[in-house]
C-alpha cells in the first residue's frame, strides 16, 4: 500500500492516456511504501495540465533520505 503525506488531489475532464493520469495531487509532503528488501528500479511519471512554462514545475525527489 501508499501512503501519501499531505497534498490536494483534482481530477480532470478531459481524456488521459492511462487511468494514471485522471487525477493530480501536489503539494505532497511525502509518500511511503512497504516493499521487501532488495534493488528496485523506480519510474517517476508525470502529468503537467496547469504549467507550460519553463521553471514552473519544479520539484525534488529524496529516497531514504538522499536526494536522487
Amino acid at each position: 500500500a501508499i501512503v501519501v503525506h499531505g497534498g490536494n488531489v483534482a481530477g480532470f475532464g478531459f481524456p488521459a492516456p492511462s487511468p494514471i493520469y485522471h487525477t493530480v495531487r501536489w503539494d505532497v509532503e511525502g509518500c511511503e511504501l512497504t516493499v521487501p528488501n532488495g534493488t528496485y528500479r523506480v519510474t517517476l511519471q508525470f502529468v503537467e495540465p496547469a504549467y507550460d512554462a519553463p521553471g514552473k514545475r519544479v520539484f525534488g525527489v529524496v529516497v531514504q533520505g538522499r536526494t536522487v
